[in-house]
This record gives C-alpha cells, structure tokens and sequence, in this order.
C-alpha cells in the first residue's frame, strides 16, 4: 500500500507502518502529471502491478474553508474534477 503525497507522512502514517510494513510512501505532486507517472512507475516497477487505487486529492493547506481566495478553489476544484491543476 503507498501513501502518494507531496508531504511528508506524519507520526500516523510511521504508527502504521510499524504494524504494517507493506506501507510505503512516495513523494508525489498531484498537481504535476509527470510526479503522477512517475509514483505509478516507481510502483509498477517495484511491485509489478497496480490491484487498485483511492484518489484522494486535496490541497486544503490546513486552513479554513472560507479564507480560501478564488484562485485557491478554481485550483482545488481542477485537482479534484481532472487531477491536475495546471
């Protein structure tokens, strides 16, 4: 199981993967196609297949809702309809 993120995993993420060691992160920028392909090569490369995948997208920067500029939300609304923002 990999975690794709352009953040680094947190003590939740290191918790599990204590109990679980078939978790795995890599670094990936999913407004970025090519970040994109190059974790699902990375992947294929290393596990020879892909079973299945969650696409979970957000780029909330941890701030609420409503300080969100336009162009924060025309961004994250990108992400989340095509998977790329740019």
């Amino acid at each position: 199981m990999y975690s794709l993120d352009f953040m680094e995993p947190g003590e939740e993420f290191a918790a599990l993967q204590k109990k679980h060691s078939n978790f795995k992160y890599i670094r990936t920028d999913v407004t970025q196609q090519s970040s994109i392909e190059q974790a699902v090569n990375a992947i294929v490369e290393e596990q020879g297949r892909i079973d299945g995948m969650i696409a979970n997208a957000g780029m909330t920067k941890h701030q609420p809702a409503l300080d969100f500029t336009t162009e924060q939300l025309e961004t994250l609304f990108k992400l989340n309809v095509s998977s790329i923002s740019s």
